[in-house]
C-alpha cells in the first residue's frame, strides 16, 4: 500500500519525460502512456521516488554514519506487490586510536634561536636589493637579455659587503619606520624568530601526526581516499589557473593524465584522509568545537576572496579548519 501511493506521481513523471505523437508533452492520456511504454516504466519511476523518500529513514533507523553515494539494487519490483531494494553504502570508519596524549608529550618542543649569521644574511640581501634599485634608478626599461645589464647584476651579486650601500641610520630609515640601524636589526631578528617558530611548530605537528597515524588501527573506505584525491586535484587546478595556464596544458607539459596523478597521490591521499578522521575523533572525544562566530567571520572572508564560493561549503570548510586547529593546540599544550 505504501508503494502503491507513488503510482500517480510515477505516472506523471513518465508523462514529463516522454514524447507521444499528437499530444503536448505531459498531456497524453494515462492509457496511451501505459500502452506505449508499459507498466514497468511507471514502476521504475515509482521505485525512484520510493527510494528517495525512504533512504534517509533507513539510514537513520540503522544508525549508520553513511558517506558517499549509495549503490541501490532493486530486488523486487512488480505491480500490486511490495517494493524491495538493497542499499550498499560506505560508512565513516571508527579508527582505533593510540594514546595520543602520551604520544603528544613524547614530541618535545625544540628551542628556536636566531643566530647573528641569520641576521647578517638578511641585511646583506637588503643591501643587494638597494644596489639593484640604484641600477634601475633612472626609471627606464631594462632588457634582461642585454649582456651589459646582466653583467651589472652579476657584479651586484658578487660584491663584497664593503662595496654595497653602507648600513647607516639613514639607510635603515629608507626601509621602514626605523630611526636607527639598531631598530632595523631588532625588527629583522623578531621576524626571523616568528618565521623559525612557525616552521618549528609545523615540524612538531607533522611529527606528532605521523606518530599517531603510525599507531592508529583501521582501514578507510575507498570513497574517502577518492574524495581526498578530488580535493588535491581541485587545489592543483586552482594553482595552475592562478599562474595563468590551463590544467590541460599543465598535464601535457608533465606528460601525465589525471589518472596518473591520482595513482601517484593515493598513499598521500589516504594519509591525509586518515589524519582528518583522527582529528575528528579526538575532537569528539575531547568535546572540542570551533567558535561559531569565528567560523562565520572566516567564512565571509573566504567568500570575499572567492566570489563564487558557496556559503554553506565555505562555512563547513572553515569549521573543519578551525576545529583542527583547536585539536592541535590541545595536543601541543
Amino acid at each position: 500500500n505504501e508503494f502503491a501511493a507513488y503510482y500517480d506521481k510515477g505516472l506523471s513523471k513518465v508523462k514529463e519525460l516522454v514524447n507521444v505523437d499528437g499530444f503536448r508533452k505531459g498531456h497524453a492520456p494515462d492509457a496511451v502512456i501505459i500502452s506505449k511504454f508499459g507498466e514497468m516504466a511507471v514502476l521504475e519511476e515509482m521505485s525512484n521516488l520510493a527510494v528517495e523518500a525512504s533512504f534517509t529513514d533507513a539510514i537513520l533507523e540503522s544508525k549508520i554514519d553513511a558517506i558517499g553515494r549509495p549503490e541501490v539494487t532493486v530486488t523486487k519490483l512488480a505491480k500490486d506487490n511490495d517494493f524491495e531494494y538493497k542499499i550498499n553504502v560506505a560508512v565513516m570508519p571508527t579508527l582505533e586510536l593510540p594514546d595520543y596524549m602520551k604520544l603528544a608529550k613524547s614530541v618535545e618542543e625544540q628551542e628556536v634561536k636566531v643566530e647573528q649569521k641569520d641576521i647578517d644574511e638578511v641585511v646583506l640581501e637588503l643591501r643587494k636589493m638597494r644596489a639593484h634599485k640604484d641600477l634601475h634608478a633612472d626609471g627606464s626599461e631594462h632588457d634582461h637579455q642585454d649582456e651589459a645589464h646582466n653583467a651589472a647584476h652579476s657584479q651586484i651579486d658578487a660584491k663584497e659587503i664593503a662595496d654595497l650601500p653602507e648600513l647607516t641610520d639613514d639607510y635603515a630609515a629608507t626601509l621602514g619606520d626605523f630611526k636607527t640601524v639598531s631598530d632595523l636589526l631588532k625588527k629583522i631578528e623578531e621576524n626571523l624568530k616568528l618565521e623559525k617558530d612557525q616552521k618549528q611548530k609545523e615540524k612538531r605537528r607533522n611529527e606528532l601526526l605521523e606518530k599517531i597515524v603510525a599507531e592508529t588501527k583501521g582501514t578507510l573506505p575507498d570513497v574517502l581516499i577518492e574524495s581526498e584525491s578530488d580535493r588535491m586535484l581541485a587545489q592543483m587546478k586552482g594553482d595552475v589557473a592562478q599562474m595563468g595556464g590551463t590544467f590541460e596544458e599543465y598535464l601535457s607539459y608533465i606528460k601525465k593524465t589525471e589518472t596518473d596523478l591520482r595513482k601517484e597521490w593515493h598513499a598521500d591521499a589516504e594519509k591525509r584522509a586518515k589524519i582528518q578522521i583522527i582529528l575528528n575523533q579526538i575532537a569528539k572525544d575531547k568535546k572540542i568545537v570551533a567558535d561559531k562566530d569565528l567560523v562565520e567571520k572566516e567564512a565571509q572572508r573566504l567568500m570575499e576572496m572567492y566570489k563564487e564560493a558557496d556559503h554553506e561549503r565555505a562555512t563547513e570548510y572553515m569549521n573543519q579548519l578551525l576545529q583542527n586547529e583547536e585539536v592541535l593546540k590541545m595536543l601541543e599544550a
